[in-house]
């Protein structure tokens, strides 16, 4: 689990907006060797106040993620995936994005 606090800005308004983001994976095993991982997760991003620059508060976007986690080294793994983005927007219609997604990790 993860959790961020962001603050963002535009230059057409003088309000900073705070975000708060909730991320939650599960990570499993599959395989006799333990080098490839099911993933799955969600990223709820929670806007925490009004903008002057249209920003709303609530609920902003979601992300679900399912994928694969397959370990190339012990200092490498590289994660695969399908990540659907939903974006709810205050002065128009709601976006969906579906988006494939590669992930390179590296131990240091």
């Amino acid at each position: 689990m993860r959790a961020r606090l962001e603050q963002r800005s535009l230059s057409a308004g003088d309000d900073v907006g705070l975000v708060l983001r909730f991320q939650t994976k599960y990570v499993r095993p599959v395989g006799e060797r333990g080098k490839t991982k099911l993933v799955l997760g969600i990223e709820p991003f929670v806007d925490l106040r009004n903008t002057d620059w249209g920003g709303d508060s609530g609920l902003g976007q979601n992300r679900s993620f399912i994928g694969f986690d397959w370990r190339v080294s012990n200092r490498l793994s590289l994660e695969a995936g399908y990540m659907h983005q939903y974006i709810w927007v205050d002065s128009g219609s709601d976006r969906v994005n579906h988006l494939g997604v590669l992930n390179f990790k590296v131990r240091l």
